[in-house]
């Protein structure tokens, strides 16, 4: 197999911008990423809006789309392994835009319930399994372990580019016309995505080309990923921190569209420019995980991410008041958030690349997602029941805690006193 070292040499002098697999990678990721922006908040605003969905249904909505990492990570990541990466993002990113052009299609012809928009989301949300996993592991063949932190930081800075538009178009779309409309869109950019990574050169090597022989080791296979990560320290630490944050932000998200358009009385349009102060906020907070590193160290960064997420969270959860007043705690809050999200996820990403040796990539990433996106169905479906209990408002505070718990977990490990990203062994 060709190490990310030699394939990303011929392009190290100029950075990532000089490899042309980056930039095409970087621009499907962008274009998929607008349209999957409407759809976050395009879909939860239908299900909340035009199907009256409850704070239990919204869990579950949430949880459909989340809980496919849970059930089929772990296998996911071994397929992955044994196989090209580009070719299965395509086909994910095809397989995503087919569904989602049904949820209009449905809308239209009367058909639409909560119950075909949970299936929907549940099967995009298995495509997605494959195409982030496979997308993780071909980030580091095309880039040296050097390069990883800057084409991680890119890669989130487009992704906060194109967030800024998608949530104002959402609301705007949902305003105007229909949520429907607005899905509509993100399955036209899934399918854009595809056509992009079809133009990169086809000279990625596929692993396990032995056919039958590899496939009777698949369990072993799998507990050589599951060993790594239990076994090192620091992705032990990465995680259970991530795991336990997301958790609670499950919980968060399941109730956040319901708060802000039942508890704040706020309408689609100003819950998409909230979404949208949001998606600025990480845009800016992209451009400084690098800096932070070098100037305090990797380790540090990281506990900073996870400790300023406290008073940006309080400040949405504690909005009250006439819709005005109410909308601008509630932004502050989310800019905030999204602000000093990349400190944390960034750095902390950036680290488990750099530590997991180039064969194991899917593997490992697949262990590391199902641990910590494994999570958010968990969450969300607690956070749906808690609401009936604890009221909107209440789930709201509750999910502040997950920020102090990743805190701990990241203090008590090795990761504290890292000054800069450690080398990558590839045995």
């Amino acid at each position: 197999m060709i190490g990310a070292g030699r394939l990303a040499g011929r392009w190290s002098r100029g950075g990532v911008w000089s490899s042309p697999a980056y930039v095409r990678l970087w621009t499907a990721s962008v274009v998929s990423s607008a349209g999957s922006a409407i759809t976050a908040l395009a879909l939860p605003l239908l299900a909340a809006l035009t199907l009256h969905a409850t704070p239990a249904q919204m869990g579950l909505l949430v949880a459909a789309e989340s809980v496919p990492i849970l059930l089929f990570g772990l296998a996911t990541g071994v397929w992955v392994d044994r196989r090209a990466k580009r070719p299965v993002m395509i086909a994910a990113d095809i397989g995503r835009a087919v569904l989602l052009l049904l949820v209009p299609l449905t809308a239209w012809l009367g058909l639409l319930r909560i119950e075909l928009l949970l299936a929907i989301a549940f099967l995009v949300g298995t495509l997605s399994v494959f195409f982030e996993i496979a997308a993780q592991s071909y980030l580091p063949v095309i880039l040296a372990a050097e390069e990883l932190t800057e084409g991680n930081a890119r890669l989130h800075t487009g992704w906060s580019l194109a967030e800024i538009s998608g949530p104002g178009l959402a609301g705007w779309l949902t305003q105007i016309f229909s949520a429907p409309i607005a899905i509509l869109v993100d399955g036209i950019s899934y399918a854009a995505s595809a056509l992009l990574l079809a133009g990169i050169p086809a000279n990625e090597p596929a692993e396990g080309d032995d056919g039958g022989a590899v496939r009777t080791h698949f369990l072993r296979e799998l507990g050589e990923g599951l060993r790594l990560v239990a076994g090192h320290p620091m992705l032990r630490a990465t995680g259970l921190a991530t795991g336990i944050w997301n958790l609670f932000d499950g919980a968060r998200w399941a109730v956040l569209v319901l708060f802000l358009t039942r508890t704040l009385a706020l309408d689609a349009a100003v819950t998409g420019a909230l979404f949208t102060a949001s998606a600025v906020g990480y845009l800016l907070g992209s451009l400084l995980p690098q800096r932070v590193a070098r100037r305090i160290g990797l380790g540090r960064a990281i506990l900073l991410g996870a400790l300023l997420a406290v008073p940006s969270e309080l400040l949405t959860a504690l909005a009250a008041g006439p819709p005005a007043s109410a909308a601008a705690l509630a932004g502050a809050g989310l800019f905030l958030a999204g602000a000093c999200t990349p400190i944390y996820d960034i750095n902390q990403f950036s680290l488990r690349q750099a530590v997991t040796p180039l064969r194991l990539q899917g593997r490992v990433s697949a262990t590391m997602r199902t641990i910590i996106r494994g999570s958010v169905p968990l969450g969300a479906l607690a956070g749906g029941l808690l609401a009936d209990r604890l009221g909107l408002r209440g789930v709201m505070l509750l999910a502040i805690l997950g920020a102090p718990l990743a805190f701990l977990a990241i203090w008590f490990s090795p990761v504290r006193e890292l000054q800069s990203l450690p080398e990558r062994g590839d045995g």
